[in-house]
């Protein structure tokens, strides 16, 4: 019931922030619309992909070398994100459709983030920076979220894993290529993706769609994603 879908915007056709917006906010409300899909998302990074880190500054807390910063995982995700990989949001909130650049900058962080950075406490409206810099804006963190293996298929075991991490709006951040997240009312992977496709089209017939996946190919893909999401 599970489908996934990479797509990229040119920057000849989408040359600023506001164009990539509009078109990101209209796929959503296509795919949301198509009778097939339960639920879906857009995101800059799926689970089992893993996703770069980001280095952070927690409001209060002070580091003489900028080399000790925490270096954790960020994703940026759309607000149905959590529902459509069935995971619950644990305390707090999910984002809205309403967190965007005229709002407070906010972020959900992941239980092993709050176990780690925040001594295991409820960090709901503690901020934070993406960078040691004064200048740069704080997020205040409105949810928490289960650990939803951020850091892809890497092992525990080795040096750099990482668990810890968090997520931002789409609303609040600039993206030229996402993936779509979707789960289908019914077993018909063929047909969803047709749909996918048909809706991607009708926003832009040159927008390429491309790394399309049904759940079985993700599956195969990662045993892992299959075990957390199957």
């Amino acid at each position: 019931r599970f489908f996934t879908a990479r797509v990229g915007l040119f920057e000849s056709d989408y040359p600023d922030r506001d164009a990539r917006h509009r078109l990101w906010t209209d796929l959503e409300a296509e795919l949301s619309a198509l009778p097939r899909v339960e639920v879906a998302a857009l995101t800059n990074s799926l689970p089992y992909d893993g996703s770069p880190r980001r280095t952070i500054a927690v409001d209060g807390e002070s580091f003489e070398d900028p080399e000790q910063l925490p270096s954790v995982i960020r994703i940026v995700v759309t607000p149905r994100y959590f529902e459509t990989f069935g995971s619950p949001v644990v305390s707090g909130r999910a984002f809205v459709q309403q967190d965007d650049l005229e709002s407070e900058r906010v972020a959900i962080v992941n239980q092993p983030m709050v176990d780690r950075y925040f001594d295991g406490q409820n960090p709901i409206g503690r901020s934070f920076r993406e960078g040691a810099s004064d200048t740069l804006p704080l997020l205040t963190i409105v949810g928490v979220v289960p650990d939803l293996r951020m850091q892809g298929g890497m092992s525990s075991s080795m040096p750099d894993y990482e668990p810890g991490g968090y997520y931002v709006p789409l609303g609040q951040s600039d993206e030229s290529f996402v993936s779509i997240a979707a789960l289908s009312r019914a077993d018909d992977a063929p047909g969803l993706a047709n749909d996918v496709r048909a809706a991607v089209r009708r926003l832009d017939p040159d927008l390429p769609i491309y790394n399309v996946y049904t759940e079985a190919e993700v599956v195969e893909r990662s045993i892992w994603f299959y075990s957390v999401f199957g």
